[in-house]
């Protein structure tokens, strides 16, 4: 919306006073303002001195920003995050995402820590067939005062392998325990308990299920390094079948770790 709209072409308009947003409703969560908006349609929108409002509340400025408005993906950068934590006192990063193709895409970024120097990230996805697909994502912070480092990576990836054999594998690495307590995204990545690998190898026959899998636990809530490890697990079960058309069914299931 803006306060005037001009149709300068097919598919380019030209906003002042305008604002726009992917909220739906008469006050949306957040917009973006800005005293003049150039816009050509499934290419780009240029703004000029955009505000990021929440509700009503302007919470970020810039004197000129682009925005992809395809319906597809599109390679560029992303919209800086800023935040203040304890550990890192003020932090500004920014990230560059490359979508080269539509089943392959990565996002590389990197952070300024005002109080632990600067930080480097990189995430890889990709989607191969429907149970063929995998992430991959690392960072690394190094600190500027005591030139220490510290790292995480953590890739989850699916996988069909030859003779019908299906895998999937779920692994997290960190320098230290305490890092992914002040580096995770998410609450619940800050507030782990523990960090787990493990890896899941599956083969369906018609009346046969074979499972082999194995598992590595690190625990945080101790100070010193408590570990559980449970390799090889495997399992085999044969599904409910009738014997010589009888009212006799024989099912099996056996496990060993």
């Amino acid at each position: 919306s803006g306060e005037r709209i001009e149709k300068r072409g097919p598919d380019h308009y030209f906003l002042r006073g305008g604002s726009f947003t992917t909220c739906e409703g008469v006050l949306p969560d957040w917009s973006i303002h800005a005293t003049s908006t150039d816009v050509t349609v499934d290419e780009y929108l240029h703004a000029w001195n955009p505000t990021l409002r929440i509700k009503k509340l302007p919470v970020l400025w810039f004197p000129y920003a682009v925005f992809p408005i395809k319906r597809d993906r599109s390679t560029g950068l992303l919209i800086p995050t800023v935040k203040i934590t304890s550990a890192d006192g003020f932090t500004l990063g920014n990230a560059f995402y490359w979508a080269p193709r539509d089943n392959f895409d990565a996002t590389i970024g990197v952070d300024y820590l005002a109080q632990t120097g600067w930080g480097a990230s990189g995430e890889m996805r990709y989607l191969l067939a429907p149970r063929t697909q995998g992430i991959v994502s690392a960072y690394y912070q190094r600190d500027t005062e005591t030139d220490g480092v510290r790292w995480t990576l953590a890739t989850r990836n699916s996988q069909d392998l030859p003779l019908g054999l299906h895998a999937e594998i779920d692994a997290f690495f960190q320098s230290d325990r305490e890092f992914i307590a002040t580096q995770g995204k998410t609450i619940e990545e800050r507030s782990s308990e523990r960090t787990t690998s493990s890896f899941f190898i599956n083969r369906n026959w018609a009346s046969w299920n074979f499972d082999l899998s194995g598992r590595y636990e690190v625990s945080l809530l101790t100070e010193e390094r408590t570990t559980l490890t449970r390799f090889p697990e495997l399992r085999i079960d044969r599904t409910s079948t009738r014997l010589f058309g009888t009212g006799v069914f024989l099912k099996v299931a056996a496990s060993g770790a």
